[in-house]
């Protein structure tokens, strides 16, 4: 279940350039418990909503990159030094250093379409040692780090004329409810949708000029 947004955690996100990409942060377990400390994780689903996984124990803040072929997440309840990229789509993670210190990551961002490699990441570093002008004890210190992928050594994706082939880097996708009302077709919303996407297990990055084809 979603988890409401007055405690501070990432809302339920996805992009029209990531085909069927949606990440959230919320409960798991038995039962629901909204009481402080109880169970939340972050979840990622690949077909619209309809499963998801757990990608995460803790609330994640989280962005995407590449046409949602790359993901940038973090803690954004505590401190940390870290934050984490995947280019499978949260099948496995790799943990990246960006500050000496644990910093409060307020958010992740990137350019409208979510079509670069580029990321901008900004929080605060408290410093309770630190006196202020004012003798205070507390001051922040304001960050804003750029993180750019594009120099890692994933290839070009490959074969998009060709999805769903062995040697292609892309799979078709339809949007369906799973047969969860009846109906074994993949119909959704009175119609019939088809896109090109790149495959979960396809570790190359589609580029910025990527297009995805829709047929219907």
């Amino acid at each position: 279940m979603y988890t409401n947004n007055e405690q501070g955690y990432a809302p339920p996100y996805s992009q029209e350039t990531a085909v069927g990409v949606v990440m959230a942060v919320g409960m798991y377990g038995n039962r629901l418990d909204f009481s402080k400390g109880s169970s939340r994780g972050t979840f990622l689903s690949r077909d619209g909503g309809v499963k998801w996984q757990m990608i995460a124990h803790i609330p994640l803040i989280y962005e995407f990159g590449d046409h949602g072929g790359l993901l940038v997440a973090a803690p954004n309840t505590v401190a940390t030094k870290q934050i984490r990229y995947s280019w499978n789509e949260g099948k496995t993670w790799t943990n990246l250093d960006i500050s000496d210190e644990p910093l409060y990551i307020e958010n992740i961002i990137i350019e409208s379409k979510s079509t670069s490699q580029q990321f901008v990441v900004y929080g605060s570093i408290s410093n309770n040692d630190e006196e202020g002008d004012d003798g205070s004890k507390t001051k922040d210190k304001n960050r804003m780090i750029t993180l750019d992928f594009s120099g890692l050594h994933e290839p070009k994706c490959k074969g998009v004329d060709t999805p769903g082939t062995e040697n292609s880097d892309f799979e078709l996708w339809s949007p369906h409810d799973d047969g969860r009302h009846g109906s074994s077709d993949k119909c959704f919303l009175g119609q019939q949708v088809t896109y090109v996407r790149r495959k979960q297990d396809s570790e190359c990055f589609n580029g910025e000029d990527f297009e995805s084809q829709i047929m219907r």
